[in-house]
């Protein structure tokens, strides 16, 4: 059964403190084991505990808990509380977290000079989600100027850092036609956009596969392919995306019954890569 996007986003950042556990002594072991199984009520009184006596790591993840509200009631305050605690102690995700807090006002007063400040103090640290929220702001001139150079450095960096989100945001850079050295007469260089998407999707990154299917079923971008199309969207709608149905459904009524039959071994066979950054 496939996951809901809040359980897979929860995974990911699972998947990523458990990284950092690689030598852990024998308790924090067995929490990973829970932790890698989905066996969230097992292992979150264990992880409180270690929370509570200082673990950043194990404090980070408390705020993610509290921020998605899995296993206990959703509540920004206590996630606030624990994702400061983690942040005071260097943790460079918990400080690139506090950073999306502040910018937005989730759980304490709307700062975004103090989000901006965070975010870049995480990305000096190399957290590569810090990296593609900069990214963005620069891409919109968002509490930061305008600057589509800047933006396309920092996400290039997380990319090549191994980061999904830095690969999905570079790809979109070259769809948008903001990478460096171009002008707004020069054409897409698809081949690039298409290369960093699916370096994404491979990795599991659900938004990359909405967009790869996207840019398969739009003949402009001379990338037209039917079979590809309907493979990325029926991925990203088992994994919750609903707005892209109709157009899985047009893709779908272009394949005959062989491709389509290929399509659905693809899909059973499926298994992303596990990335080494968020």
């Amino acid at each position: 059964m496939y996951k809901t996007l809040r359980q897979v986003g929860l995974s990911l950042v699972t998947t990523l403190w458990i990284s950092t556990l690689a030598h852990a002594d024998d308790p924090l072991a067995e929490i990973q084991t829970l932790l890698q199984n989905g066996q969230f009520e097992e292992a979150f009184p264990k992880l409180k505990n270690l929370a509570d006596a200082g673990h950043a790591g194990s404090q980070y993840m408390m705020c993610s808990f509290y921020d998605q509200g899995l296993v206990v009631k959703l509540n920004q305050k206590i996630s606030l509380r624990y994702c400061e605690a983690a942040a005071n102690q260097g943790h460079p995700m918990a400080i690139g977290h506090l950073g999306s807090k502040y910018f937005t006002g989730s759980g304490v007063s709307q700062d975004k000079a103090r989000g901006v400040e965070l975010f870049t103090q995480a990305a000096e640290l190399n957290d590569t989600g810090a990296m593609v929220s900069l990214s963005h702001l620069h891409i919109v001139g968002d509490g930061v100027e305008r600057d589509t150079e800047r933006a396309y450095e920092l996400a290039m960096r997380a990319a090549k850092l191994g980061s999904p989100s830095g690969a999905f945001a570079v790809g979109n850079l070259y769809l948008m036609g903001l990478e460096p050295n171009t002008n707004p007469d020069s054409p897409i260089n698809v081949g690039e956009a298409m290369r960093w998407l699916h370096s994404s999707a491979e990795m599991g990154f659900i938004p990359a596969f909405t967009i790869l299917g996207q840019a398969y079923a739009d003949p402009q971008l001379g990338v037209g392919d039917y079979e590809e199309a309907y493979f990325w969207l029926s991925l990203a709608h088992q994994y919750g995306v609903e707005e892209i149905k109709n157009l899985k459904y047009e893709a779908e009524l272009k394949l005959n019954k062989a491709r389509r039959n290929h399509v659905t071994s693809r899909l059973q066979e499926w298994q992303p890569k596990t990335p080494t950054v968020n």
